[in-house]
């Protein structure tokens, strides 16, 4: 479905087969289009009614074809259901359940509209708009294009013109490769899933190529453009001077906020319950899961907080926090909060 809808977005491009990379435009570009048409993706599959959408197809079953057995590309064990009546009940119009006596197929009216072309070109009404989901968020500018078939293995010190600020995944995945660096840990990326990797332990926090890419063109990292190169010969990415010098910046920046925010009175009882608990899960932390929206639970059946009063014990550096790749972030208490939790209960068990 993504290739699809990159293709109809970008057209067929020339690859070259040995280094798996786009040759006829920059890979860069390519692979925001990709993620682009898997937003697409999503969007949709979050959109759907899916339970709605079943009981459409399995009623248009039961009343065209109830004893249609499918075969080759349409086979489906599943009974009461086929693969054209998913098709048909999705594309189905108006609302309601349809008559599928009257009208068994669905209208197939669009399927020839260039819509790339057609969102493209009204895309700047966009901006007469008074709200839309994107508006509160920080847009990527378009990327620096270098020539067809050229190599963008230069380091990006040299390259000419300013580059677009790094987005919050760059930011994370700087702080990651220069912690690790530090550590004296060998930078190797290995494929996660979903066109997601990951930098050294499989449990660490997956990235997109594309964030890679923009520290890469930003100066922040070193190392061949070529992927498979990043396999075979692993010590050839590093973090440069002026990645480390933006992360040291950045740290600086969040020590200064921090000192110059006002002190709270105290913890809320709420925090407090909350803290507690985290000091009784010892090392091993509580997984925050997020129950309903700003709301978090310590655990599948521990106690529930709202976010503002994670974010109160994160703030005063309580607890700390560590997300894993396909799992829910672990909240673990500092020795800052073991000790205020120890207090606490000294004060409340004095008479």
């Amino acid at each position: 479905m993504i290739d699809a809808l990159t293709q109809q977005v970008v057209g067929s491009q020339r690859f070259n087969g040995l280094r798996g990379e786009c040759v006829s435009m920059p890979p860069a570009d390519l692979h925001a289009v990709q993620d682009a048409c898997a937003a697409i993706l999503e969007n949709v599959a979050r959109a759907v009614n899916w339970a709605r959408l079943l009981q459409e197809a399995s009623g248009r079953h039961q009343l065209l074809h109830p004893d249609r057995q499918e075969d080759g590309p349409r086979w489906s064990p599943v009974d009461d259901v086929c693969g054209e009546c998913l098709e048909e009940a999705l594309l189905a119009e108006g609302f309601g359940s349809p008559d599928w006596g009257k009208a068994p197929s669905s209208p197939r009216e669009f399927g020839e509209i260039d819509w790339p072309t057609v969102v493209a070109k009204q895309l700047p009404h966009r901006g007469a708009a008074h709200w839309h989901p994107f508006a509160q968020k920080t847009q990527p500018t378009p990327r620096p294009r270098s020539p067809v078939g050229a190599e963008a293995s230069e380091p990006a010190e040299g390259r000419a013109g300013p580059h677009r600020p790094l987005t919050p995944a760059a930011t994370d995945l700087l702080r990651d490769l220069t912690r690790a660096s530090d550590r004296g840990e060998t930078l190797t990326i290995r494929y996660a899933s979903h066109g997601q990797y990951q930098v050294g332990s499989r449990s660490g926090r997956a990235y997109a190529r594309a964030t890679f890419d923009q520290l890469h063109e930003a100066g922040m990292t070193t190392g061949p453009s070529r992927w498979p190169q990043f396999y075979e010969d692993p010590d050839a990415f590093s973090v440069t001077d002026r990645g480390r010098e933006h992360v040291a910046s950045l740290e600086k920046a969040e020590a200064e906020k921090k000192a110059n925010r006002p002190q709270r009175a105290g913890l809320s009882p709420a925090a407090a319950r909350l803290l507690s608990d985290i000091v009784a899960a010892g090392d091993e932390g509580v997984r925050m899961i997020e129950v309903r929206r700003g709301l978090l639970s310590a655990g599948r059946d521990g106690r529930r907080a709202t976010r503002a009063t994670w974010m109160q014990l994160l703030d005063e550096g309580l607890i700390t926090t560590e997300s894993k790749f396909s799992s829910a972030a672990v909240a673990t208490a500092t020795e800052a909060g073991r000790t205020r939790s120890a207090d606490r209960r000294r004060r409340n068990a004095t008479p």
